[in-house]
């Protein structure tokens, strides 16, 4: 019995503190608002209504990401309440545009997504997370966003035009992509790298394009020849490898880039040039990686009995 009055105590004083908060909240009180609701919560963890007026309060003095803790709260305890989603979405949608506008572009696509995980049809939301794969790049998961937003949108006619500017973007660097890779096939390098470079800036989320510009750039600075050149003709090389682990190519350029930085130092060139052959060893590189692994292995155990090392 006692347990009981005690709860219905507890409940009553819950009642009148969030009466309380009601109030300071329509006189623009927001803090005070704040504070009464964080008593309410500290006797009931459970009271939506505590949650989303405090998530209200914290949006009036622009503590966006307190607000969505709190609003976060009640749509935990309230999944299928309409009114405890709705204010949800609004403050992520609200903490999103604030975040693109200051250019946490990685802060705001998390938000947009979790406005998806809450309505996956939100128009904003699919329409906004495209916007921002678009502008940073994201060019095929833009696209699959915008036709998914496609049936849902007011601007249908908008997004109709962006998916067919994306499209002609695509077309676009898959020209310059062939025009590359033919240049680089017939050594003209500079030219290579430059169809490479428009390629990769029409779409640079391509992993074709990517490699094939790390390479005629790498091949771009090994020609060059200065020390510092080759070490970024090796990085290049080494992201290219990382793009296609199963093409020795990379592997190779990078052995002839380490014996030319330094032909006394063998040991990073020999570990490159045996890669290239153990990744693809019926490649059109394969057979040259193994001899030039042979020959420098070779010189190396005569300098090494030359200098009694």
């Amino acid at each position: 019995m006692r347990y009981f009055i005690l709860f219905i105590l507890t409940l009553l004083l819950a009642c009148s503190a969030l009466k309380k908060a009601n109030q300071s909240y329509e006189q623009g009180d927001y803090r005070l608002t704040i504070n009464e609701c964080k008593e309410v919560l500290a006797r009931d963890s459970t009271r939506v209504d505590a949650c989303l007026l405090l998530a209200r309060a914290y949006m009036a003095i622009d503590k966006a990401d307190s607000a969505k803790m709190a609003a976060a709260r009640a749509w935990d305890l309230e999944p299928d309440d309409q009114e405890t989603r709705n204010l949800y979405i609004t403050i992520l949608l609200n903490l999103a545009q604030h975040k693109t506008k200051n250019e946490n572009f990685y802060e705001a696509i998390a938000l947009y997504k979790n406005v998806l995980t809450v309505e996956p049809k939100q128009p904003e939301a699919l329409k906004k997370l495209a916007d921002l794969y678009y502008r940073n790049g994201r060019i095929d998961e833009a696209l699959s966003l915008y036709q998914h937003s496609l049936s849902v949108t007011q601007d249908s006619l908008l997004i109709a035009e962006k998916i067919v500017k994306i499209k002609e973007r695509i077309i676009k660097s898959k020209s310059y992509l062939e025009k590359g890779k033919q240049a680089l096939e017939e050594n003209r390098i500079k030219n290579a790298v430059r169809f490479l470079f428009t390629a990769l800036d029409l779409k640079p989320d391509s992993k074709p394009i990517k490699y094939y510009h790390h390479m005629a750039k790498g091949r771009q600075l090994y020609k060059q020849g200065g020390k510092s050149e080759l070490w970024d003709a090796i990085e290049h090389f080494g992201l290219a490898a990382t793009l296609r682990p199963e093409l020795g190519e990379p592997h190779y350029r990078m052995g002839l880039a380490y014996h030319k930085k330094d032909r006394d130092e063998y040991d990073n060139a020999i570990s490159e040039f045996k890669k290239a052959y153990k990744t693809n060893p019926d490649g059109p590189y394969a057979e040259e990686s193994l001899e030039r692994s042979r020959e420098l292995m070779k010189k190396k155990k005569i300098m090494r009995e030359f200098w009694g090392k």
